[in-house]
């Protein structure tokens, strides 16, 4: 077969320049932040998410040129916004919904946060959810500059005598939630709530991993059976800890954490 007049693809062509394209775009919005970028690229790259095919660019400046800004597009009805040259009914409640989802987002910001100022509410509101389960659950607990809770998430669960995680996974949990402290929560399925020296062990190494990061551990809780629990920071184990990463870390030892979540143990 003769292949010399056959012309290419040019879809093929087509979608790796709108690819290439929103790639820069992508590249834009994390580089120069949401805040610098004009509103017609911010709505064509949300446009993207459900025109993943086409070029977005000429329907966000239509967008924008017919309703006369980013909000009153998306403030925009369903019917009014199909009636646009590009605009289906995919894209209609696709951009409809975003006055929705900001005022879950923003209910969702003025939630009363929990108080962990204090080992006895952190075991109220946590640590006896976890304290009779069969096996052994780790959770990390990240609070806020006022110690309220931003949230309290599972690292793993084990068996009935261990449970196993990496530091890693500590410090990314508690780097993306933006936590100035956090708390460390898991269970003994037994009556005894004592740490072993492997839990010591590991608790030393977690503070010694998120202090180098600017974020305090302000406790270790070990809960049990008998709803009865163990507190690190009531038996001052953290301020020796805190000591040792400061000698371990010389002169920018004190200056590595800026705000310190009260915590009275």
């Amino acid at each position: 077969m003769d292949f010399r007049n056959k012309k290419p693809n040019q879809d093929l062509k087509i979608g790796c320049l709108h690819q290439g394209h929103r790639q820069r775009l992508r590249t834009s919005l994390v580089e120069n932040g949401w805040e610098n970028i004009p509103d017609h690229q911010i709505l064509e790259y949300l446009l993207t998410c459900v025109q993943p095919r086409k070029d977005t660019n000429p329907l966000a400046h239509r967008l924008i040129d017919e309703f006369g800004s980013f909000a009153n597009v998306l403030d925009a009805s369903p019917k009014d916004l199909i009636t646009i040259d590009g605009v289906g009914n995919t894209i209609a409640t696709f951009l409809s919904s975003f006055p929705y989802i900001f005022k879950i987002y923003k209910k969702s910001k003025l939630k009363k946060r929990i108080d962990c100022s204090n080992p006895r509410n952190v075991f109220d509101n946590y640590g006896n959810i976890i304290s009779h389960m069969p096996n052994e659950e780790f959770y990390l607990i990240c609070v806020d500059g006022d110690s309220k809770a931003i949230c309290a998430k599972m690292i793993n669960r084990g068996t009935k005598n261990e449970v196993a995680f990496t530091l890693k996974s500590i410090s990314e949990t508690a780097i993306r939630n933006q936590a100035f402290g956090v708390i460390l929560l898991n269970n003994h399925p037994s009556d005894d709530c004592r740490p072993s020296q492997e839990d010591i062990d590991m608790t030393r190494k977690i503070f010694y991993n998120l202090y180098m990061n600017g974020i305090y551990v302000l406790d270790h809780l070990i809960t049990c059976k008998n709803d009865s629990y163990f507190s690190f920071a009531s038996c001052d184990y953290f301020k020796k800890f805190e000591l040792e990463a400061k000698m371990l870390m010389g002169d920018t030892g004190s200056k590595v954490n800026t705000q310190k979540p009260k915590y009275v143990a």
